[in-house]
């Protein structure tokens, strides 16, 4: 029996030691598990976490009128190595060190291939701290992350090499800063996404639509399976002409420049259209440097000044209540107007006296205004408000950019209005208008009196296919009578022409427009911080763009003389753009036209006349032995005249009056090397005509 106890007890030992063993064995595995294999089981968990992953769509391009790229997405990546990658191995890695740093300086060459591979080795080093390492601090080209895709090491697949690259989508605007408040901008940080301009008013069109995807395990690595694509967004097409937005913007960035202006804005509009073809907002960094800073042209409400007379003016008049020959006596430049001193800019010489309406305009006489329309407005000044609602020059335009204010007009009625605000509204204060009103309000001017919504966007595409089109829309057939529109647009040619407007005149052209001048509050009080602007358009007598300019500045200032002078720069470089001078009109019908051949192959010159519908004019007859037929032209008597030359082998050839190429070509059959210099054709040879040929002689020719 006590054999059989001590059995039991061995086997009972047996049973325990296994069960403590198998106990150790599921807690070392627990333990490594949990402290030291973390990482893989991390790994698979994040994979299953992300069974359904967000694709994101590429941002839709901003294009100009012609096509041109304002604006466009290019994918760039953050370089990473993820030492924790399921397939990561450590001795690989390691016999790829010196090879990847090598690479990496190679890409990257103003970092030391020292640089990289210490970069890689403390990397490695500190992996349990650190999952991934950053191989380079900026955002790389999509055709840099290839590339080093492509290197040993690299290429090896982002779970053997813990490789990736992270695709961060960077906006790029290949003309720089031109019109950037009107194109606009996006954040890097999503969060904060597209911030201005018509990156934000199209955000939602730009952006696209995101699509899901999962991944799936196959042969020991997980691939992205996309369950819905992304949809990428639509190309915006805008009505913004590159090089006149170039000429609209330097030439207003010179002006301000010159007169040391705080900001400055400029708006060309296509007539015919309402079309923005450019749109200028800049605003002083520092001394003399001049940058789109805000949208000044949309969201900044300005009291208008003088600008604003041509709508008083146009309302009076298709009232029937003025006439051009009414005068008013302006005195001495200085009157009294209830209670309050008017008075008009030269003032402190005297004033203008009594003046007809032609001159009042021509002249900008705040008196002669704002007296003729208290005269007949006093006693009901919400008809007067509701003409310049009619005129459309206070129109809300609900304009797409999101900086976009409405224009603002003190009423009659409210506790604001008193007995001195109807004349004073009357030149342009007590109403504050984005730039964009007073372009719209000209253009409907220069358009027959046809009030245009102005259009910045024209159409969004998809891959070149238009989605959608946003059409010219007419807001007003006919913003006054036939009759006062006549009377006002000869107004503003003679303002031009023989007033306050001369700056923004041109001698090949004529210019209709209005100057203006007005004081900007600060604080609540006037200073010397001026609101300077030319509102017009061009050519007079069948206009094709209107054009605002508008500065600020402090100091003495003058609408005409700087916000005109700027007008009439941009009016002329962007009139010669349309100066297209036809062909047939500068050739005399008696004549006849003999083009200008040069001496050597007559017979390809015979097939490119022959191409331009001249082939009668040159007879060749290529033999069919040699079909080339060398020889001279004389053109000397109304006609090509041809006689051949025939050239000995083994002698120089005389290849002056030839052009390059037939004069390289007969110098090397020849034997002889060539150097040129000069352009046109062949005036000189170094080696004389007729000589035996040396071979492999160089032979220089001149050409001229």
């Amino acid at each position: 029996m006590a054999k059989d106890g001590n059995n039991y007890t061995a086997r009972y030992s047996l049973i325990v030691v296994l069960i403590a063993l198998c106990g150790i064995g599921i807690l070392t595995r627990a333990i490594y598990t949990m402290y030291i294999k973390d990482w893989y089981w991390l790994d698979v968990a994040e994979t299953f976490r992300s069974d359904s992953l967000v694709v994101e769509p590429f941002r839709g391009n901003i294009l100009s009128s012609d096509g041109e790229l304002l604006a466009s997405s290019l994918p760039e990546y953050r370089l990473y190595i993820d030492f924790k990658a399921g397939g990561f191995q450590d001795t690989t890695f390691s016999k790829y060190i010196d090879t990847m740093a090598t690479d990496l300086h190679r890409i990257f060459p103003e970092k030391s291939k020292k640089h990289f591979y210490d970069l890689l080795e403390d990397g490695y080093e500190d992996r349990k701290k650190r999952r991934n390492l950053l191989l380079y601090p900026d955002l790389v080209s999509y055709a840099k992350y290839r590339e080093l895709k492509s290197c040993p090491y690299f290429n090896l697949g982002q779970n053997t090499s813990g490789f990736h690259g992270d695709k961060v989508e960077d906006r790029k605007r290949p003309f720089g800063g031109l019109a950037l408040r009107t194109i606009g901008d996006v954040s890097k940080d999503e969060a904060v996404g597209a911030k201005y301009g018509v990156e934000l008013a199209f955000d939602s069109v730009l952006r696209g639509k995101s699509g899901r995807m999962h991944r799936e395990k196959v042969r020991n690595a997980y691939v992205d399976v996309i369950e819905v694509p992304p949809v990428n967004g639509l190309d915006v097409v805008t009505t913004i002409d590159v090089e006149m937005q170039d000429i609209v913007e330097t030439t207003l960035r010179n002006k301000l420049v010159e007169i040391g202006a705080e900001s400055g804005v400029a708006i060309l509009m296509e007539v015919a259209t309402g079309d923005i073809k450019a749109a200028a907002n800049l605003g002083r960094w520092r001394d003399s440097v001049y940058y789109e800073l805000g949208s000044y042209a949309y969201s900044d409400l300005m009291e208008p000044g003088s600008t604003f007379k041509t709508a008083s003016v146009m309302v009076a008049l298709d009232d029937g209540l003025i006439k051009t020959s009414d005068v008013v006596d302006t005195d001495s430049g200085v009157v009294r107007m209830h209670g309050r001193w008017m008075r008009d800019h030269n003032w402190r010489h005297g004033g203008y006296g009594p003046i007809d309406l032609w001159n009042i305009m021509m002249k900008s006489s705040n008196i002669g205004v704002s007296q003729l329309i208290d005269s007949h407005y006093h006693y009901n000044p919400e008809r007067f408000v509701e003409g310049l609602e009619r005129v459309g020059i206070l129109q809300d335009w609900d304009f797409p950019l999101k900086e976009y204010s409405a224009p603002y007009v003190k009423r009659p009625g409210t506790p604001a209005w008193d007995k001195t605000s109807l004349a004073w509204l009357s030149i342009g204060y007590n109403s504050q208008l984005p730039v964009l009103n007073t372009v719209a309000f000209y253009n409907a001017i220069a358009n027959g009196g046809k009030l245009l919504r102005p259009r910045l966007v024209k159409a969004l595409e998809d891959n070149g296919e238009v989605v959608k089109e946003f059409p010219v829309e007419v807001v007003r057939e006919q913003i006054c009578s036939p009759a006062t529109l006549d009377t006002m647009q000869m107004i503003l040619e003679k303002v031009v022409s023989e007033g306050l407007g001369k700056p923004a005149g041109n001698p090949m052209f004529h210019v209709s427009g209005k100057t203006g001048t007005a004081m900007v509050a600060e604080n609540g009080r006037y200073g010397n911080l001026h609101f300077v602007s030319f509102a017009g358009y061009f050519p007079s007598e069948h206009p094709l763009y209107t054009c605002v300019v508008a500065i600020t500045k402090r100091g003495p200032a003058s609408g005409g003389g700087m916000s005109g002078d700027a007008f009439g720069r941009i009016a002329e470089q962007v009139y010669a753009k349309h100066r297209r001078a036809d062909i047939a009109s500068a050739v005399d019908s008696g004549a006849v036209l003999v083009p200008r051949v040069m001496d050597g192959n007559l017979t390809m010159a015979a097939q490119a006349l022959d191409c331009l519908g001249m082939g009668g004019m040159m007879e060749v007859r290529p033999s069919d032995a040699d079909p080339a037929v060398w020889g001279t032209v004389d053109a000397a008597r109304g006609r090509l005249d041809c006689e051949t030359k025939d050239f000995t082998p083994g002698y120089v050839p005389d290849v002056t009056g030839m052009g390059a190429m037939d004069a390289v070509y007969l110098m090397e059959k020849a034997g002889m090397k060539v150097s040129l210099s000069g352009v046109g054709k062949v005036h000189s040879q170094s080696v004389r005509p007729g000589s035996v040929v040396k071979r492999g002689a160089t032979v220089h020719l001149s050409l001229k």
